[in-house]
């Protein structure tokens, strides 16, 4: 029992830093890469709810994450869209956060 316990601690942190380099923490990005989060970002600043101060994006190993906090749940959708767009085959992880989400 108590190896087992050990094995699903063992998992539990080495799945908890893959999480941390998937969304590209401490990960250094390649120029395609910044390319990439400067064309995304653009498509996100010229829409006013969505300005950087409200939605960042980061990209990382041609995976793009758009992060931050919106208002409803269509605004976040809307991120979505734009950053798929702009991001032409890339992936995109939505983890915006919508902060009217109870009402």
């Amino acid at each position: 029992m108590k190896t087992q316990l050990l094995a699903v601690a063992a998992l539990l942190v080495s799945s908890a830093i893959a999480g941390c380099a998937t969304a590209g923490e401490g990960v250094q990005a390649s120029s395609g890469d910044a390319s990439l989060t400067r064309t995304v970002q653009a498509g996100i600043d010229a829409v006013s709810y969505l300005r950087a101060d409200h939605v960042r994006v980061q990209t990382v190993h041609h995976v793009v994450y758009i992060r931050g906090i919106v208002d409803t749940y269509p605004q976040s959708a809307d991120a979505e869209a734009i950053a798929r767009r702009a991001a032409g085959d890339a992936a995109v992880v939505n983890l915006i956060d919508v902060a009217n989400a109870g009402g």
